[in-house]
């Protein structure tokens, strides 16, 4: 997203060429590069996972269209970065297009338009998330900043009074998700129900690792959501018992997968929590016997549960040809 917006600034802008050859531009090359290198060498090191990862965010199957993603997403960014920031944002966009605003300000519109454009068109071919343009906004808000204060000077100084008010709901959001009934008083338990409640998962999903299958001990216990092995492994739950994920593709889509797949060929019993209720023939498919247990089910408080399926698992047999 960055470097098409560079590149159309360095051909068209002689200060920004200058800029970049300069020793300032030189030393945050360089800078950039001490930063980003240990990003590059894991990927190199890893068989660049996080473009498989990326490519399978992306879903490119097929290349249909999907008019209804692209306006879902473009009406979500007024979400993501405010219903009245993101018309600023567009007026200031309008403006630096037409150069009524200081001319850096139209290289600033590269930098909020190279993610916009690049990410709709990702979603009118496929999806996104209303989140994966957030990088359109370090300059979006720049840019917003500098039109509201050029254009409207007395509502520049207004806006910049209202931080208080920010702050202020800022706080309490932050009040709401330290105190859970306070945050059901309100209706918000959908929102912050992924936060709550791990440490009481983990001692349940310790109870069902604890009694066994049919005699047996559990080997591993295996997930099959990167959030949910995430969650857990942050609680602790490989200090009890080996924490795998079952991959249902045949590559790894992220670190979960790549790092800490169950093991093809491993006999047994493996416990397996099940987040999706919908991948159940394909857990058919790579275990030779699969016994329903009992459901873990925890209350959330505000009406929400988090519940799974549990199995216990034979004979792990990856399915290979599975996309």
């Amino acid at each position: 997203f960055f470097l098409p917006a560079l590149a159309a600034a360095i051909i068209g802008d002689i200060n920004t060429r200058k800029a970049l050859i300069s020793p300032y531009g030189l030393m945050i090359a360089l800078i950039t590069a001490l930063i980003i290198a240990p990003n590059i060498m894991w990927n190199i090191n890893n068989d660049f996972a996080t473009v498989t990862h990326t490519a399978a965010n992306a879903n490119l199957k097929g290349i249909p269209i999907h008019p209804l993603e692209l306006l879902g997403f473009i009406g979500s960014q007024f979400i993501v970065f405010g219903p009245v920031s993101l018309l600023l944002l567009f007026c200031a966009l309008r403006s630096a297009l037409k150069g009524r605003l200081q001319t850096p300000s139209l290289w600033l519109t590269g930098f909020v338009l190279s993610p916009l454009l690049i990410i709709s068109f990702e979603a009118f071919l496929s999806r996104a998330n209303s989140n994966w343009a957030v990088t359109a906004y370090a300059a979006g808000s720049i840019l917003s900043a500098h039109y509201l204060v050029q254009s409207w000077p007395r509502w520049g100084r207004l806006l910049i009074r209202a931080k208080v008010v920010v702050t202020a709901f800022c706080l309490s959001v932050i009040l709401l998700a330290l105190n859970p009934s306070l945050a059901d008083t309100f209706g918000l338990s959908n929102s912050l129900k992924r936060l709550r409640g791990w440490p009481q998962t983990v001692e349940l999903i310790e109870r069902s690792y604890d009694a066994g299958h049919e005699g047996l001990s559990f080997t591993h216990i295996a997930v099959d959501n990167r959030r949910v092995f995430f969650n857990l492994n942050y609680y602790g739950l490989p200090e009890t018992a080996s924490l795998k994920i079952w991959r249902r593709t045949a590559h790894p889509q992220n670190q979960a997968e790549l790092k800490h797949p169950l093991i093809e060929g491993t006999i047994g019993p493996v416990l397996i929590m099940a987040y999706f209720e919908d991948y159940t023939a394909d857990l058919e498919a790579d275990f030779e016997r699969l016994a329903p247990l009992d459901p873990i089910t925890l209350e959330l408080g505000g009406g929400k549960t988090r519940c799974y399926n549990v199995w216990a698992g034979y004979g792990y047999k990856a399915t290979p040809d599975r996309p």
